[in-house]
């Protein structure tokens, strides 16, 4: 994913992105490796600048420490939207194998590993909406048809 931030404009409504011979500007990328998300570094610390309450988790210099201390087995996954070039929205998580309990009782009959997508805490950046929102999840379900991730939390 190559991105170049230049005079970057937020702008949190996605309704100009509707063009009048009704083509959309929303495009959607994904940066699954650390490369990627250092390219998108100016990006994710402006618009988390922007947040009303910005979560400590979702910073991106915790967010590669934490990456880095779970060690090889997890990868980056962080989604971003933007309407023409700019961006609008950001989801930051991580692809990692998460055990999936079956009990009866207490006591555990399988314990499968599965792998996810950790969504972090405070890791929706922007205020996604309406198509924008549908676009998004509409990603994240791409992770499971294309068996990246089969469950996300």
């Amino acid at each position: 994913m190559s991105t170049t931030l230049t005079g970057v404009v937020m702008d949190q409504s996605t309704e100009e992105c509707n063009h009048a011979d009704g083509t959309r500007g929303l495009e959607i990328a994904a940066a699954r490796d650390l490369n990627e998300v250092e390219a998108i570094r100016p990006i994710w610390e402006h618009m988390q600048s922007q947040e009303l309450n910005p979560a400590p988790d979702a910073d991106i210099n915790r967010y590669l420490s934490v990456l880095k201390w779970l060690g090889a087995d997890v990868q980056p996954h962080v989604i971003l939207a933007q309407c023409d070039g700019r961006p609008v929205a950001m989801v930051i998580g991580r692809i990692e194998e998460h055990p999936l309990d079956f009990k009866l009782g207490y006591k555990t009959l399988l314990s499968p590993k599965l792998r996810c997508l950790t969504i972090v805490y405070g890791g929706i950046l922007g205020e996604p909406e309406g198509d924008l929102c549908y676009l998004l999840v509409g990603e994240i379900t791409k992770l499971a048809r294309n068996e990246i991730a089969g469950i996300v939390k």
